[in-house]
């Protein structure tokens, strides 16, 4: 698993996004299917960070 996500890192730094979300996704799901939750729900939230604008609301 570790070393899908760093082929996953290595993706995000080249600014390739739609790869580097397909191994963190591979990732997410190993850790899933071995029932760890937790660690599956951090790789969704540390490393599927991307900039995003702030909203406007009228």
């Amino acid at each position: 698993m570790q070393q899908k996500e760093k082929v996953g890192d290595l993706y995000k730094q080249i600014n390739d996004l739609k790869n580097a979300h397909t191994y963190y996704q591979m990732v997410a799901d190993d850790y899933i299917t071995n029932q760890q939750m937790v660690k599956a729900s951090l790789i969704y939230r540390k490393r599927w960070k991307t900039q995003m604008k702030p909203r406007k609301y009228c």
